[in-house]
């Protein structure tokens, strides 16, 4: 299990890496020292956690962001971040289309809160979608890969698009094979 604490510039005030063993669908509680004392700290702050498996795959992850007097009006200061993406046509198969989506957080600053969204050929969101996560918030560097499907083939060119509380949208079409 992975733990960082990022205040709201983007700077990490602390890192933990912890060796636990879990089941699936198990609890287990982590006392993280550094984490006690958070309120010590000013301004609104964020918990990243990642669970990885023995392979060093990403499990689960966890966003989570507190201030000590519950005043989160200083996210409307968070400096900017930006992301990258990429995206492309997995498989069709029995009426659906799969695809698989790279998002990167290119900035030096948290990518906050992110939302990913299909859009047909005229702009216009595919929905019914169905993401593996979304609403992502990566730390500077970092980089995720969701699928999404839908239920029905779209002839037209697909794009997919991504923004968050600290990032311009930024659009790119769907790659096919």
């Amino acid at each position: 299990v992975e733990t960082n604490l990022y205040d709201s510039n983007g700077k990490q005030l602390f890192t933990s890496t912890e060796k636990v063993k879990l089941t699936p669908s198990s609890v287990t509680s982590l006392k993280i020292k550094a984490l006690q004392n958070w309120k010590l700290n000013k301004g609104v702050q964020f918990v990243l956690i990642r669970v990885r498996g023995q392979r060093g795959n990403i499990l689960s992850t966890n966003t989570y962001w507190m201030e000590s007097n519950n005043d989160f009006t200083s996210l409307n200061n968070m400096s900017e971040s930006q992301l990258s993406l990429s995206a492309q046509l997995n498989t069709m198969m029995e009426g659906k289309c799969y695809f698989t989506v790279q998002v990167k957080n290119t900035g030096n600053q948290l990518a906050f809160f992110n939302r990913l969204q299909l859009l047909d050929e005229a702009g216009e969101e595919i929905l019914p979608s169905y993401w593996t996560d979304n609403y992502l918030t990566l730390k500077p560097g970092e980089q995720q890969v969701v699928t999404v499907w839908i239920d029905h083939y779209v002839p037209s060119p697909v794009e997919v698009k991504a923004y968050g509380w600290n990032v311009k949208p930024v659009i790119t079409k769907i790659t096919r094979p």
